[in-house]
């Protein structure tokens, strides 16, 4: 490996350990800046992550939401977490699919550690950030 990708593997190491993230819940694919298939819960709760791989990361804590919020009789089916640089507004890092979850209101919601996100790296459509 050149020394340049070293340099990059520590750099992003460092990051990843003193970067805080927050995930959201959403109900379909929220696209690359975390705007579509909202979930009506709309808390994050914070992400431990540690790098699997040149640009991936996964969740290394349990991620819980309490009470969540949504329309007494209509559960929603949570299919995607999207990844934020902020636990309120932010930019939109990534997103990830996991396994889909029917979810009542009020009920309590825990994705297990593992999950897999692409890393961030610069697109175009965030130029404007």
């Amino acid at each position: 490996m050149p020394l340049c990708d070293d340099f990059y593997m520590v750099a992003l190491d460092s990051w990843l350990a003193a970067w805080p993230a927050w995930a959201q819940l959403h109900v379909s694919d929220p696209g690359p800046r975390g705007e579509l298939g909202g979930a009506v819960e709309r808390r994050r709760v914070q992400v431990r992550w540690e790098r699997t791989g040149p640009l991936e990361a996964r969740s290394t804590n349990t991620l819980l939401w309490s009470e969540v919020a949504g329309i007494p009789g209509y559960p929603q089916r949570y299919t995607h977490l999207s990844l934020w640089s902020a636990a309120e507004g932010g930019m939109c890092w990534s997103y990830a699919q996991m396994q889909p979850m029917i979810v009542p209101h009020l009920a309590t919601f825990e994705v297990p550690a593992g999950i897999i996100f692409n890393l961030p790296t610069w697109h175009d459509d965030q130029e404007d950030r």
